[in-house]
């Protein structure tokens, strides 16, 4: 689906609109970052990308840091389709990952298998019913509950809760 179709569906036509012609907040606030949203880029499934995930992390935080950082890139500025298996392989090649072990292991439903029970159990845990959604906490408190939300949020929420955790 276009993610001006999207876009248009959940928020209306006026989101939709902002973002063809990149005059919304959060297109204003990639460019100042130095990140050009592709209006054309269309959304689908991600589970093979979390599979491919799943790989990276098996590797590392570094890898799967890096890989992310590339299909973001890959998606949300080039505009590449986050479903396409040779865009997975291809990105894992630019992360420094096999070709093949990261083909290997998307491929199997084992992994697809359990990056779903992943998901469901975080939706549910959670109540995650978007990206993206954040999931704070202070790991010297174990019983404290953490702080979730989801949708972009300044700068300032995310000082605030740091804060509080501190």
């Amino acid at each position: 689906m276009p993610i001006s179709t999207y876009l248009a569906r959940k928020y209306g036509p006026q989101a939709a609109e902002s973002a063809k012609n990149k005059s919304g907040p959060l297109h204003k606030l990639a460019t100042q970052l130095g990140i050009d949203f592709d209006p054309s880029r269309v959304i689908s499934s991600t589970v093979k990308s979390h599979c491919l995930l799943d790989y990276a992390a098996s590797l590392g935080p570094e890898k799967q840091n890096a890989l992310a950082e590339v299909l973001f890139r890959g998606y949300f500025a080039d505009g590449r389709l986050i479903s396409s298996k040779d865009f997975l392989l291809e990105a894992a090649e630019k992360a420094g990952l096999s070709r093949a072990d990261a083909e290997s292991h998307i491929d199997q439903p084992e992994v697809l298998n359990k990056v779903r029970t992943e998901v469901e159990e975080l939706r549910s845990q959670y109540q995650v019913n978007g990206v993206p959604h954040f999931v704070i906490s202070n790991e010297s408190e174990p019983g404290k509950k953490p702080y979730t939300f989801s949708g972009a949020q300044p700068p300032e929420t995310f000082v605030a809760i740091f804060e509080r955790l501190l």
